[in-house]
């Protein structure tokens, strides 16, 4: 199958065996400097991997639980009608198409929402790295996002729990943009906001984005062009600012912003939100979370 295009000209990444030493499932060394090298060892790792995973054989699709070792290294890809196992779909009207998994909010307050039924960032692995490569729905009034929530949050409609969004595109029509925004347990409002710097429209086009999390401790995240150029990249550190520490869950969707409360101005213009068939393209995700072996569905 067709898979967004990587570069196949990538140096195998080096890395000082010190900083990868554990205590337990917990990185020894957690200076700032430290993570940090980390974290573009495995994004390098990831990439080489991905490269050359399309000699990598292909998983039969059966419907099955997640896999129960903490240790994933993962890619799904969803374009040309593609599906993988262990997700569920959360309501709306959702499923493959060649654009990748597309999810469609039909009118006011209608959403869509695919759950991937792994817990991250629970203390099992000494690291998570997510990337999504994604089409946010350009239309006024919607919002399409991939995101790491503490399932309560999510699932129990409770409040103030760790999240990261790795992405949340807006189609407000002054104002198409893409952003990354994290949450901490029991505060109100978020700690942390970036617009990612999309040279063209993310509701137009596809882009990658990617988060890099050791667990209380450190946290990176980029965006990068579908041929791999990064076109941007921050990190923050424990000692700088909260890094999400409780465990979390990944979802995929789009909704109705527009049906927010007070959401004229960040969600939608005047005359009001679009009311017609809107829709997202999840065109795949990759997670590591320190697995040796490369997994790729279909």
């Amino acid at each position: 199958m067709n898979s967004p295009e990587l570069p196949d000209r990538l140096a195998p990444p080096t890395i000082d065996d010190s900083l990868l030493e554990l205590d337990g499932t917990t990185y020894k060394e957690l200076s700032h400097s430290a993570a940090a090298k980390r974290a573009a060892y495995h994004e390098a790792m990831s990439a080489k991997l991905l490269a050359s995973s399309s000699n990598t054989p292909t998983h039969e699709q059966t419907s099955s639980a997640a896999s129960t070792s903490a240790l994933l290294n993962r890619v799904d890809w969803f374009v040309n009608y593609g599906t993988a196992p262990d997700y569920t779909t959360q309501g709306g009207t959702q499923g493959p198409g060649q654009e990748g998994w597309i999810m469609h909010s039909q009118g006011s307050g209608d959403s869509s929402r695919l759950k991937f039924n792994f817990p991250f960032n629970d203390g099992s692995a000494p690291y998570t790295m997510i990337r999504a490569w994604m089409r946010g729905a350009p239309d006024n009034g919607k919002n399409s996002y991939v995101t790491l929530i503490e399932q309560r949050c999510a699932e129990e409609s409770q409040s103030l729990c760790d999240e990261i969004d790795l992405v949340e595109y807006y189609g407000q029509s002054s104002r198409h943009r893409s952003e990354f925004t994290i949450y901490q347990n029991g505060t109100n409002g978020n700690v942390g906001t970036q617009v990612w710097p999309a040279p063209t429209d993310p509701g137009l086009d596809m882009y990658s984005y990617t988060v890099y999390l050791e667990r209380g401790n450190y946290m990176s995240w980029t965006l990068q062009a579908p041929d791999g150029l990064t076109l941007g990249k921050w990190d923050r550190h424990i000692s700088q600012a909260y890094v999400p520490a409780q465990p979390m869950y990944l979802y995929v969707g789009i909704w109705d912003c527009s049906s927010r409360e007070g959401s004229q101005g960040w969600c939608f213009d005047p005359p009001g939100p679009f009311t017609g068939d809107s829709w997202m393209a999840l065109q795949g995700l990759y997670y590591d979370t320190g697995g040796s072996v490369l997994q790729r569905y279909p």
